[in-house]
């Protein structure tokens, strides 16, 4: 179970950076402003699916 927190801890740590980092690519790089929109709105809503999946994993395993 160590395992399994350590790794959670390292996809919502990957997650996170992955998620700056693309929402400063994009914001430097699109300059449609809908697709700026979309992408930045995709990549928040990916980060916030990781952090709940791992507040769940670590819920479990209290």
């Amino acid at each position: 179970m160590k395992n399994l927190k350590v790794i959670s801890t390292l996809a919502l740590i990957m997650s996170l950076i992955t998620m700056v980092g693309g929402i400063g690519i994009v914001g430097y790089y699109v300059d449609n402003l809908y697709i700026r929109g979309l992408s930045v709105f995709v990549l928040i809503m990916s980060s916030i699916l990781v952090a709940n999946m791992v507040k769940l994993v670590f819920k479990e395993i209290k």
